[in-house]
């Protein structure tokens, strides 16, 4: 079963599921990395929050816990940091967590962010839990490529697709239009706008790193120990900063699109930012559609590259050296 919806109107299906008994055993939240890690969080905190009402409350300590990944009986199964992959001992180290009894006495839950990166063999272990689940069990599989997973895998779950609303991110909506507007044509134009981006993100990422190093009691870790705690965190700060530079990389992909409908002749009522129609005009502005479509492969080029870890300053520098050409042959 597949479906998709913006991220409330998804959770409160998912409330309702839980409150009539027809919460599925096993979900994929297809989506952002930002919106599917979010949507997986929520879910649990519903599920396991000590609140009496008003659940999930996001503030007793069962919630607290389950935002930071350290919930007695929720699992947070990651890529590990140098293979970026899942391995089969990972998740054959979870089956006797599942087995067991809950230690809240409510449910247990395996949460596998980056589900695509499961490698055959552990996506094959992963399967016979899922055609065998205890009760109260659910597994959340969180990908922005599920048509990476495995097809008997994604059969046995619900997949649940993440749009969030439809404008674009609200942690670029601002700032991220003001740099594309701005640094004129040409090739150091194109350069000016990338490096501009690049210092819009690296304070997400140092925010990111930041919050989750303090998410973790280090004194309880030494050595060897210490040293994967350093790998999963590693991990977690990639994930969570693939969720925005793909956050970017939409907001981006809006704008060029709002440019490709004023080169095709489209009026600003259908523009998705008409507030900035000038802008939009100007650089669209001589452009030919088939200059403008070559705009849109070029960002869904750079949406690829962001799994294989290039770095946004390589990313932008390239893109916009093609972006901020005119009419060349594509």
């Amino acid at each position: 079963m597949s479906s998709e919806s913006d991220d409330g109107t998804l959770f409160e299906r998912l409330r309702r599921a839980l409150e009539s008994g027809r919460l599925a055993h096993a979900y994929v939240f297809a989506g952002l990395p930002s919106r599917t890690h979010a949507m997986a969080i929520r879910l649990l905190q519903l599920l396991h929050c000590d609140s009496g009402s008003g659940r999930p409350c996001g503030r007793c300590p069962a919630c607290r816990n389950v935002a930071a990944h350290r919930h007695a009986d929720s699992l947070w199964i990651e890529p590990r940091n140098k293979s970026r992959n899942i391995d089969i001992d990972t998740v054959r180290s979870i089956r006797g967590h599942m087995a067991r009894s809950s230690m809240a006495g409510r449910w247990k839950s395996a949460v596998f962010a980056g589900a695509d990166r499961m490698q055959e063999p552990a996506a094959n272990a992963l399967l016979k839990m899922l055609e065998e689940p205890t009760p109260d069990t659910i597994f959340l599989l969180l990908s922005d490529n599920p048509q990476a997973l495995l097809d008997t895998v994604r059969s046995r779950c619900q997949v649940l697709r993440l749009h969030g609303g439809g404008g674009a991110p609200d942690a670029f909506s601002g700032p991220m239009l003001e740099i594309l507007e701005a640094g004129g044509p040409g090739v150091i134009g194109g350069l000016l706008r990338a490096r501009r981006l690049g210092a819009l993100l690296k304070p997400e990422r140092e925010r990111i790193e930041k919050e989750e190093k303090a998410a973790v009691n280090w004194d309880l870790y030494e050595g060897k120990a210490r040293e994967r705690m350093e790998e999963i965190v590693d991990a977690r700060v990639a994930a969570r900063y693939k969720g925005t530079l793909s956050d970017a990389l939409l907001a981006l992909e809006r704008w060029y699109h709002d440019i490709l409908l004023c080169a095709a002749g489209a009026g600003e009522s259908f523009f998705i930012h008409g507030d900035r129609a000038h802008s939009v005009r100007a650089l669209a502005a001589g452009l030919t559609c088939g200059r403008a479509c070559h705009n849109i492969r070029v960002i869904e080029d750079m949406k690829g590259q962001v799994d294989l870890n290039v770095s946004e300053s390589m990313l932008f520098d390239r893109a916009f050296a093609v972006l901020t050409a005119r009419n060349k042959e594509s």
